[in-house]
């Protein structure tokens, strides 16, 4: 796999096949996080892990603005894999300490995080990146009232406050739009 998934991705590349694309970014995904599961289960492990992934979706990107056929299947793929590492980080003890895990600064962080890789996305019109970045929004808050100790049935309150204030929201700007 590990020699196989590089490869299956600049075949992809080179051959322009989506299917191929798509398979070979989720392969080289599961390579990192065997990675990071054959290595000490520490929170900076998964940073790092992180952080490469999300530079590996920053190339991509620039490739997806050359006109590469199907280098936005890995932009989506690999800022996917880029928050999922950031976040499954939040939860394992941060350097050496016992029991300890990122708490609600790492929350805030990956909030804001997924709150800019939904705006990244919107700027570049890339439907997925934009998906990732709002599930990592929903991700971060629950993640984050749970540990504020809400349970389900207070989160899933502060959720419909927001989805009406939304709502609400876009039906004024949609009633103020039309008005102009």
């Amino acid at each position: 796999m590990l020699i196989g998934a590089p490869l299956a991705a600049y075949l992809a590349l080179r051959w322009g096949s989506a299917a191929l694309a798509h398979a070979s970014a989720l392969a080289i995904i599961y390579c990192f996080a065997w990675f990071g599961g054959k290595v000490e289960a520490q929170s900076s492990v998964f940073l790092f892990l992180s952080i490469l992934m999300g530079a590996m979706a920053a190339g991509s990107r620039w490739l997806h603005a050359q006109d590469r056929p199907f280098a936005g299947i890995f932009y989506g793929w690999f800022t996917a894999g880029a928050l999922l590492f950031f976040a499954i980080a939040g939860y394992l003890p941060w350097f050496g300490a016992e029991n300890g895990n990122g708490g609600i600064a790492h929350r805030v962080v990956w909030l804001a995080a997924s709150g800019a890789v939904l705006a990244l996305g919107r700027f570049d019109r890339h439907s997925l990146v934009t998906s990732i970045g709002v599930i990592g929004i929903i991700a971060a808050i629950c993640a984050l009232l749970s540990d504020l100790g809400l349970d389900l049935l207070a989160a899933a309150g502060v959720f419909l406050v927001c989805a009406v204030a939304a709502l609400i929201a876009g039906l004024m700007l949609r009633n103020k739009k039309s008005a102009a």
